[in-house]
């Protein structure tokens, strides 16, 4: 069995340590737009976040007046 571990820190340029904080794992990333999940649209099937995403994407891709 081998067993590979890989760790995902974004690049500190020339400093050579990386704490256990600045690592994805366990610490998870800050999105970029925010988004409240609740309990409403989990049961509904994530239809509010879709709706969400969707709108978004629109905005990051139609041109900006």
């Amino acid at each position: 069995v081998r067993l590979t571990r890989g760790l995902f820190a974004a690049y500190r340029g020339e400093q050579a340590t990386y704490e256990d904080a600045v690592y994805a794992e366990n610490n998870g990333v800050t999105p970029d737009i925010p988004f409240k999940r609740t309990l409403e649209d989990f049961r509904k099937g994530y239809v509010g976040y879709v709706k969400a995403f969707a709108d978004e994407a629109v905005k990051l891709t139609l041109p900006q007046p």
